[in-house]
């Protein structure tokens, strides 16, 4: 079974500015980043999604395969699909309140 439901190759993320701290979270892991920019936070968010996988892949099969599963809370869930459905209707006019989603690449899954 893949370890993503959505697609192996793509790890959807969202993004919000919280005060002056922008926040990146991974829908697929759970993991987030914070850090003063928005490029600044989904950078940390790659590095960190690339040796979570890394590490994980280390792990025995069974230790492996919760890892890999690891999703974020449902609220994380419902802002990738608020975000997306107010960019689809209004294009990024969310942009500027600092709400974004994006997906970066999956690092190799092939041990899985």
């Amino acid at each position: 079974m893949p370890a993503h439901s959505h697609s192996p190759s793509v790890i959807r993320c969202i993004a919000s500015k919280e005060g002056s701290q922008y926040v990146a979270m991974s829908l697929e892991f759970g993991l987030a980043a914070q850090a003063d920019s928005l490029a600044e936070a989904k950078q940390k968010l790659e590095a960190q999604i690339k040796d979570y996988v890394k590490t994980a892949l280390t792990e025995t099969p069974e230790f492996r395969s919760a890892l890999l599963r690891r999703r974020a809370p449902l609220w994380a869930y419902f802002n990738w699909y608020r975000i997306k459905f107010f960019n689809y209707i209004g294009g990024n006019r969310r942009a500027d309140k600092g709400d974004q989603a994006f997906t970066e690449e999956s690092p190799p899954l092939a041990l899985v």
